[in-house]
């Protein structure tokens, strides 16, 4: 799993049910799908942890930090409600996303991943509290740091926007098979940035592997077998 996601979800769990587990958060958003030194980019984010995030009842969107946008407002608006609003620096501005095709292709999930250079994650804080143009923030719960606002608007380029949807999710098992989709359709356009066997990715292995097996013994169906099956 890439170093970024454990801070991005540590503004999530609030939000969160309660009885949710760090498995099953990880899962859902195919944290545990991506190879630990594989960087962290843009569409990975919007193309599989934001819905992820929207199977588990947690909106996530991007706000641009720019003179145009009310990202101030934003960061004070979450910042009442949550003990910490995520900030980040993406290497480039995002893509426009691509135009669906007129045909449904055989996988519809194909056209979503663009073989294009994308921006990449560089770097990803936890923002806890606003003093005048003061910001506090952390990385990894460490220790807290100082920014002016002048600075900041410098070196990230957007907010992540945390709200509940408001409306009542279909069950963990029913939501797994939209994940399943996404994923197979991610990991045939990106191999390479995938979990591999090695021991850099180990612990997200094991952890992806308890999840599959644990949720295909829940599930009878053929759904079920297959999750059983790639646990294994």
């Amino acid at each position: 799993m890439n170093p970024h996601l454990p801070r991005l979800f540590e503004s999530v769990q609030p939000l969160l049910p309660a009885n949710l587990s760090e498995a099953s958060l990880k899962a859902m958003t195919s944290a545990n799908l991506l190879h630990i030194h594989a960087p962290l980019r843009g569409n990975d984010l919007l193309l599989l942890v934001f819905p992820g995030l929207i199977s588990l009842g947690v909106k996530a969107e991007l706000v641009q930090v720019s003179a145009e946008s009310r990202w101030k407002a934003t960061l004070r608006d979450r910042l009442r409600v949550t003990p910490g609003v995520s900030a980040l620096r993406l290497s480039a501005p995002l893509p426009e996303p691509p135009d669906p095709p007129e045909a449904p292709p055989r996988n519809a999930y194909t056209h979503l991943f663009p073989e294009v250079i994308e921006p990449v994650v560089e770097d990803l804080i936890t923002i806890t509290a606003v003093e005048e143009s003061l910001f506090y923030f952390h990385r990894d719960k460490g220790e807290t740091e100082t920014i002016r606002e002048m600075d900041f608007s410098r070196r990230f380029t957007h907010l992540v926007r945390l709200q509940r949807t408001g409306e009542r999710n279909a069950p963990l098992q029913e939501n797994i098979r939209e994940v399943l989709s996404r994923t197979i359709a991610y990991a045939a356009a990106y191999p390479d940035r995938i979990i591999r066997g090695g021991e850099a990715d180990s612990v997200s292995r094991i952890a992806l592997s308890a999840f599959l097996k644990e949720r295909g013994t829940r599930d009878r169906s053929r759904t079920g077998k297959l999750l059983r099956k790639a646990g294994a």
